[in-house]
């Protein structure tokens, strides 16, 4: 019977152990594969799971990328694509892909300077504003 990875960092987390339970329970084979180890491409190749499940931080974006888009190229069944993966880390493509289709979102703004702020602000906002970074994760950085 071929297994389910979770690719993680953090195997100890509850997540990662609830995963492993319900995975357990559904009579399958759960494995964690550690994305921040340098073993972990010969482990994904070494294990090759059925389904590849993907939880990941920021810091590691290439990597998971890599890994997942190496999954994809064995026929596994992945949560997140490399190419979705890549896109929700990018708020910014993330609000142009959504204006793009019509999907309607908060109105965003996108600005590369920081002096540009104020302007910008007081120009297209009359009530409460949300800042986040355009990378990001877990709700750092946002003001």
């Amino acid at each position: 019977m071929r297994s389910i990875a979770l690719i993680t960092k953090e195997p100890q987390t509850y997540d990662s152990k609830s995963f492993l339970k319900a995975v357990s329970e559904a009579s399958n084979s759960p494995v964690i594969i550690d994305y921040s180890k340098d073993s972990a491409y010969d482990d994904l190749v070494a294990r090759a799971p059925q389904a590849l499940i993907v939880r990941h931080t920021p810091v590691y974006l290439d990597k998971v990328i890599r890994l997942v888009k190496k999954a994809e190229e064995m026929g596994i069944t992945v949560s997140a694509s490399a190419e979705s993966i890549r896109l929700a880390n990018d708020k910014a493509r993330v609000a142009e892909t959504m204006a793009k289709h019509d999907i309607s979102m908060p109105y965003t703004i996108t600005l590369d300077k920081p002096d540009q702020f104020i302007s910008e602000v007081t120009s297209n906002f009359s009530d409460k504003v949300v800042l986040k970074p355009v990378s990001g994760s877990l709700g750092r950085d946002i003001h």
